[in-house]
């Protein structure tokens, strides 16, 4: 794939999943572990990922609803949205799994060239990921520290 060749696909966020993908109201983006995976595989594989309407809303299920995105992120194991034709776990604990659900307009190049990505980190990766996710403080998210113990207590079990 060419460098001005790159795949618009759009990203239904999860505003409130700190640390793994929160909505930053200072930089009007998301953050978190799950949008850094992403824009690291968007800028290996050649595609261009955007996410809908950036805000405090979860708007993930009007959008997956409406086939406003490819790609709906910050799934929870207990979560299913409308129209989408596959999912992909990219951080699991004990009891819970956290990731991408992918919605009928997901290109299927795409699908499996990210399914490739993800299951080729290692357990090292991951740990990498969760620890530089939480490095960065959320700004106003009052549901940082049982986040943080949730995602040291997966580790500790992935250890």
């Amino acid at each position: 794939m060419f460098m001005d060749e790159r795949v618009l696909i759009y990203v239904a966020g999860n505003p409130e999943l700190y640390p793994l993908e929160y909505y930053d109201p200072e930089s009007g983006t998301y953050r978190g572990a799950i949008p850094e995976l992403l824009a690291d595989f968007a800028q290996q594989e050649g595609y261009e990922l955007v996410y809908y309407e950036p805000g405090t809303a979860d708007r993930r299920e009007a959008l997956s609803g409406n086939l406003q995105a490819d790609v709906i992120s910050g799934v929870t194991g207990a979560e299913s949205f409308e129209n989408t034709v596959s999912s992909l776990t990219l951080f699991e604990t004990n009891d819970v799994s956290y990731g991408l659900a992918f919605t009928e307009s997901a290109p299927e190049s795409f699908i499996s060239a990210l399914t490739a990505y993800a299951e080729a980190r290692t357990t090292g990766d991951v740990t990498e990921e969760l620890l530089a996710a939480v490095a960065v403080p959320s700004a106003g998210n009052g549901h940082a520290l049982p986040a943080i113990l949730t995602l040291a207590a997966a580790l500790c079990a992935a250890l």
